[in-house]
């Protein structure tokens, strides 16, 4: 609702119909203004959200840093290695590439775990996307592999299905809660314990998730109350009570249903049914939030096919990316750098024709960030903007998530392989 003030409010509206003394009919509505209250229930959410985080925060500590040691390590033995060579030069090509072939698995690891950690601490609203189910699912196993490791075991049965419409962050959200409810339930069970995680068509249509433990169970009375808000049978310190609750209250808003079977002894399922998504509607009202692009006034060059030799301006306030990407490009393009967004922006803005086929800009950097650099390009030469390849290494939120809402533009997400690079910034070539 609009008010007059220009403030925006939720309404909830119920009817209700009225009995007259004479026999005859008559209809009330009530309006509740329930502003506030979605604003709590949206940030209750949320910190929940980063509570789950933070409990973690210690085993994903871990999970990073045994990584990490072996990266470092291996680099520094594969160093050692070529310095050492004298005669064997060979050989210790040979050492030294397998040592960083491995220490290049752990660090796409390493990456792997903080995109997990990004996907879940996104406040992105209520936006929501075609997505796979199995994305969201993995996502919560890698954050809560720290707690299950070593105390129970983990069986996947997945099953093909189709795709739904979601909240990527809050779905994942939801699996990481009902994960590490059942990782404690085990916690007694001196490693007999077990997760199932399966993944299956509903019967409607629709996708069933189900997460299942062999835990001790619970009785008729816990079960009636599980999903009720501060309810807890954990120790004091030990849990809020909000966990199934948020769940409770994410899986419904997202059209679907979340139910408990268990008994004293016979462990816990959980059942998150989700209803399948129209990817196509969706990518549509996606497409339509996109700024119209007007004439390019300035004249602009042909662009090469994807196959020729790009010109690659990288835009970045980070010495060590923008080395590592000249570096990288140098086989297939002409890359040009540049720390100063101000500087880059005023050379774009001058150049006619635009000497390059790629602008590779990072999101955040000071003085100027990507997204202010490449709305003042959109306003002045709207086809130039086009041309733009976004970067990020952080969880976008504010007006940069809201930038990015609205952006046509591709991202590429830190750390990212030199083969991705590539084919992202060959692809809007000719995207």
């Amino acid at each position: 609702v609009d008010l007059r003030d220009g403030r925006v409010v939720e309404v909830r509206v119920r009817p209700l119909t009225l009995q007259g003394d004479g026999g005859g009919n008559g209809r009330s509505w009530i309006f509740r203004d329930v502003t506030e209250r979605t604003r709590f229930e949206a940030q209750l959410q949320f910190s929940d959200r980063m509570a789950s985080v933070g409990r973690l925060a210690a085993g994903v500590a871990h999970e990073i840093n045994n990584p990490m040691t072996h990266v470092i390590c291996s680099v520094e033995l594969a160093r050692a290695k070529l310095a050492q060579s004298g005669g064997s030069t060979a050989d210790a090509l040979l050492e030294a590439d397998r040592m960083l072939s491995a220490a290049h698995g752990s660090a796409l690891r390493v990456a792997r775990i903080v995109a997990d950690l990004q996907r879940i601490s996104r406040n992105d609203g209520d936006r929501l996307a075609p997505m796979r189910v199995e994305d969201a699912l993995e996502a919560a196993i890698a954050i809560a592999m720290s707690r299950i490791r070593g105390q129970c075991r983990l069986v996947r049965r997945y099953a093909a299905v189709t795709d739904i419409v979601a909240n990527e962050g809050r779905l994942t959200q939801v699996f990481l809660n009902l994960l590490v409810n059942a990782a404690q339930a085990l916690e007694q069970r001196d490693g007999e314990g077990e997760i199932t995680v399966a993944i299956a068509p509903d019967g409607h249509g629709g996708v069933a998730v189900e997460i299942r433990d062999n835990g001790p169970g619970m009785d008729a009375e816990v079960l009636v109350h599980a999903f009720e808000a501060f309810y807890t049978t954990k120790p004091v310190g030990s849990g809020t009570g909000l966990g199934l609750s948020i769940c409770y209250a994410l899986v419904k808003a997202l059209g679907g249903r979340i139910q408990l079977e268990s008994a004293p002894g016979a462990g816990t399922t959980v059942r998150v049914e989700l209803p399948a998504g129209d990817a196509l509607a969706a990518a549509v009202v996606d497409a339509s939030t996109a700024p119209p692009v007007a004439p390019d006034h300035g004249g602009t060059a042909v662009r090469p096919s994807a196959e020729a030799r790009l010109r690659l301006l990288v835009i970045d306030d980070e010495p060590t990316i923008l080395a590592i990407v000249e570096q990288s490009f140098q086989p297939h393009g002409d890359v040009t750098v540049e720390r100063d967004p101000e500087r880059a922006l005023a050379s774009l803005l001058a150049a006619d024709p635009c000497p390059f086929d790629v602008i590779l800009c990072d999101l955040l950097m000071p003085r100027m960030s990507g997204a202010d650099l490449v709305e003042r390009v959109r306003r002045e030469r709207p086809a130039l903007a086009e041309r733009f390849v976004l970067m990020t290494g952080g969880v976008p939120s504010g007006a940069i998530q809201e930038f990015l809402d609205r952006c046509p533009n591709p991202v590429i997400r830190k750390p990212f392989t030199i083969p991705e690079l590539i084919r992202v910034c060959r692809a809007n070539v000719t995207g």
